[in-house]
């Protein structure tokens, strides 16, 4: 499929092309069978997918996910998260850069597309093989410190004032550039005011989780929580991430995914992506003289694309915005969207009259 975004002179569209519901495809299946089909419909937060609907199908059995399960799943999770912020930058942003380089992106997309195969392999393992995926940890945070950041992690976590922000921005890695170019076209404080009006209802991403993080309210108080503050919270999420998926290993995470039972034999659950907050919600059929095992009856997936890009969302407020700024206009357009990330491909027309 593909999302069609028309802008007006007054208001922004968005069309949606291809299968609308695809996960009607698991009704009538056995839950096992749902299951195993959720992560093969979706190609960029499979993994996201599988979890969710692990926990809304146990929870509509009665069931809980063991430990072992809960903390691969919340890894995986939390690396599938980490590869779509960071291809956000490198793949789709970081084009937009001379020297973002076509090279270390192709070698960056590589490098997670194998990182998260691997971890899955040593996490299935018996016993698991927490050493090999201590090192992708590892890894991780190398290309973070070297391409992304141009310093460590924790440095860039740790941000709290005028000056650490300026030495981050006269840095030559890809989030100090991007953020350069941001402030240098003037473009830091547009959807502020769309955030404002909009996003407490709709939005549930990085900007909105991080808002109140020093870092963020730093950037927010001189500029709104604009495409500045929105990029910076990409960034803050990934420069936090390595530690996160240490504290999983070490079983000191609890992440933020939930599950509850609606009714009988029906529940919803939640996690948490890069784009915002995945829902699943799912009723079962028992098992009956014409089959043994629980058969999904209903099945419903609230995705966050589909509400970040919908007409009463801040998406729609900001490309209005910008739509009236005379100066590389297209640019600025492309670059909006992209930092709210659609999880599929996209296509922009301008209808003024």
């Amino acid at each position: 499929g593909k999302i069609v975004i028309s802008i007006g002179a007054n208001q922004v569209g968005f069309e949606t092309t291809g299968p609308q519901y695809p996960e009607r495809v698991l009704f009538g299946k056995t839950s096992s069978q749902a299951l195993h089909t959720l992560p093969l419909l979706f190609s960029l937060c499979g993994h996201a997918h599988h979890y969710c609907g692990h926990l809304a199908v146990a929870k509509a059995q009665g069931q809980l996910l063991s430990p072992r399960q809960q903390q691969r799943y919340e890894f995986l999770l939390e690396l599938e998260h980490s590869r779509e912020l960071l291809m956000g930058i490198l793949q789709k942003l970081g084009r937009r850069l001379p020297q973002g380089g076509p090279h270390s992106i192709r070698r960056a997309y590589t490098f997670l597309g194998q990182c998260l195969g691997q971890s899955q392999e040593a996490f299935t393992a018996v016993p698991p093989k927490l050493a090999a995926i201590h090192i992708k940890v590892e890894q991780l945070e190398q290309l973070l410190k070297t391409k992304i950041l141009g310093g460590p992690c924790e440095k860039f976590v740790n941000i709290h004032n005028a000056q650490g922000l300026t030495h981050f921005l006269q840095g030559r890695a890809l989030g100090s550039q991007l953020s350069s170019m941001i402030l240098d076209h003037g473009w830091a404080s547009i959807g502020a005011n769309a955030f404002k009006q909009h996003s407490i209802a709709e939005e549930s991403g990085p900007l909105m989780r991080l808002r109140e993080r020093p870092l963020i309210q730093m950037i927010s108080a001189a500029h709104g929580h604009g495409l500045l503050a929105r990029l910076f919270a990409r960034l803050l999420e990934l420069a936090e991430a390595p530690g996160r998926l240490r504290r999983i290993l070490k079983s000191d995470y609890p992440g933020d995914s939930q599950a509850e039972c609606t009714a009988n034999l029906e529940a919803r659950a939640q996690v948490q992506t890069s784009r915002g907050l995945l829902r699943h919600q799912l009723s079962l059929a028992a098992p009956g003289p014409d089959h043994s095992e629980y058969r999904v009856a209903n099945y419903r997936i609230d995705s966050p694309t589909a509400a970040n890009f919908s007409h009463n969302s801040s998406l729609a407020g900001t490309l209005l915005e910008a739509a009236k700024v005379a100066n590389e206009q297209k640019q600025l357009l492309d670059l909006i969207v992209q930092l709210y990330d659609p999880c599929l491909p996209w296509e922009l027309k301008l209808n003024h009259a």
